[in-house]
């Protein structure tokens, strides 16, 4: 994080550090001072930024707070991303329903199709006639 940042200020990168600083809302990086943007010249005073942007933060501690929770986040992908893995092949093999009783009666859409009952069966077992396209005059 300090080397990126230091790259960026010796770069005079000043569209990063503005975006970084707009982002969090903080000037500097270690300090509200320390090689913040607008970058400290003859004519730019260093307490440019907290001036003319009015943030009270430095941008180490959130910028690294933001950093934990994007790590956190690609962390917790790669967990679901592992555990959907395994469900899927524990499906596809036929173990996940003796497994995982998870919802009692839940088919998989294989066992749905083979065993559904047959449309013109249903109507006949409900009183009513089947009629086709063909046999309606």
């Amino acid at each position: 994080m300090g080397s990126q940042w230091r790259s960026m200020f010796q770069q005079k990168d000043d569209a990063g550090i503005r975006a970084i600083q707009s982002g969090l809302q903080c000037c500097g990086l270690n300090s509200l001072y320390d090689r913040a943007w607008p970058f400290p010249s003859r004519e730019v005073d260093a307490r440019a930024c907290e001036r003319t942007l009015r943030y009270t933060s430095r941008c180490a501690d959130r910028w690294q707070r933001q950093q934990a929770v994007a790590a956190s986040l690609i962390v917790l992908a790669s967990l679901l991303n592992w555990i959907l893995l395994i469900l899927s092949n524990a499906a596809q093999s036929g173990q996940l329903s003796s497994q995982f009783p998870i919802m009692p009666g839940l088919q998989t859409e294989e066992a749905r199709l083979l065993h559904a009952p047959d449309e013109e069966e249903d109507h006949r077992q409900s009183g009513r006639a089947y009629q086709t396209r063909d046999s309606v005059e």
